[in-house]
């Protein structure tokens, strides 16, 4: 059991950062059909795996030891919301998204209303007792849920512009997920299933683009047009958009 312990602690901060490795490995136009959709599989298989396993029990134990037993900050209630700030405000900075702010925020909510949805239905239906015994809504995260929701966003949006920039928000919600866990208030079952309930929202609603079709970009109408006469009798006209 210990080995066995030592080897899962290892492996969870690596597979909570993993999407950040994996997205930044994976060319973008492979995106739709790589790693955008496998990670999200990986991290709910193993948060489903981990939750039917004892292992969750002492990685907790573990967790609660580092962090002390009276631990507590309230940063991960603010810690989701700021790759969606993030994703709003990057055309402030210069970055060009994908999409322009109205399409970015609708995209942010239906994200979030996805995710959420989804993280609610599996609380209900699993009623897992918190570590801290307050209720029976542990299993999955939502904190953990809506920060890779928004870092998902975020990244989609920006990854062709700035690719440290679009891999930030993960910084964030991989901060979230540990903390849930210090906080005494998610086993690493509950954070893994909601990373990926998140990413796979995220990730989702990007290829949808919900905000895109209701407010899409203003195309660029300046046209550059190139007249040649190679004989007198005709005109070949090559138009540019």
């Amino acid at each position: 059991m210990r080995y066995r312990l030592i080897a899962v602690l290892f492996f969870i901060p690596g597979l909570l950062a993993s999407p950040v490795y994996a997205q930044q490995q994976t060319p973008v136009q492979h995106q739709k059909a790589g790693t955008s959709w496998i990670m999200p599989a990986v991290l709910i298989g193993s948060g489903l795996a981990l939750h039917y396993s004892d292992v969750k029990y002492d990685v907790m134990r573990m967790v609660r030891q580092g962090a002390g037993a009276d631990f507590r900050t309230h940063l991960d209630d603010y810690l989701p919301a700021i790759p969606a700030a993030q994703l709003l405000s990057g055309d402030l900075f210069g970055l060009h998204s994908a999409n322009n702010i109205f399409a970015k925020a609708t995209n942010v909510a239906a994200a979030n209303v996805l995710s959420g949805g989804a993280v609610l239905l599996m609380k209900n239906a699993f009623g897992e007792l918190r570590p801290d015994g307050s209720d029976r809504k542990s299993f999955p995260s939502g904190h953990t849920a809506i920060a890779f929701t928004n870092a998902s966003l975020l990244f989609h949006e920006y990854r062709s512009t700035s690719l440290p920039y679009a891999l930030s928000g993960y910084a964030f919600a991989v901060g979230t997920g540990c903390l849930r866990m210090a906080n005494n208030r998610h086993y690493i079952s509950d954070v893994l299933t909601g990373a990926g309930i998140g990413m796979l929202a995220g990730t989702v609603v990007y290829f949808l683009n919900p905000g895109g079709k209701i407010f899409p970009h203003k195309k660029d109408k300046d046209q550059l047009t190139y007249i040649t006469n190679p004989p007198p009798q005709f005109s070949i006209v090559f138009t540019i958009k």
